[in-house]
């Protein structure tokens, strides 16, 4: 079961059943789990170089009370370079800190049509050991990837 969020900064959410198992997948320059695609483009010490993608679940608006009247949300999909430096650990230590800065395209489609809805960008931090996954980002938009209302 997964309770994901209807969109960035949204306090509604959707509950999925996900009843089929996850795909696992890891090599020296891809590394693909349940939460994340990573693909490793350069390092050298503890900066590395990442090809980072995300993806924002469809909204029915009717769905949720502060988009009430609102066009639908379509799927977002992120796709860009990350600059990270690892204070703790490497990318594939079972522990590791970094920081970083990430900028993505976004495109978004209803699986009729894309539509251009712009950069998301900006710093981050991230910690991971084998018990918890912790991440921080501040991210402005040059256009908005998502509207907060």
């Amino acid at each position: 079961m997964a309770d994901i969020p209807h969109y960035l900064g949204s306090d509604q959410s959707e509950q999925y059943v996900m009843p089929v198992p996850y795909i696992r997948y890891q090599s020296d320059e891809l590394d693909v789990d349940r939460n994340s695609f990573t693909g490793y483009l350069w390092s050298q010490e503890n900066l590395h170089l990442d090809l980072s993608a995300s993806v924002s679940l469809a909204v029915d608006s009717e769905d949720n009370s502060a988009r009430e009247g609102m066009d639908d949300l379509d799927w977002v999909f992120e796709l860009g370079p990350s600059l990270n430096y690892y204070l703790i650990g490497t990318p594939k230590a079972a522990q590791h800190l970094y920081v970083g800065l990430f900028t993505r395209k976004a495109m978004a489609t209803d699986f009729g049509s894309i539509t251009n809805v712009g950069w998301h960008y900006g710093p981050s931090v991230y910690f991971e050991t084998p018990l918890l996954r912790y991440s921080v980002t501040q991210s402005p938009c040059l256009r908005p990837v998502f509207v907060l209302t």
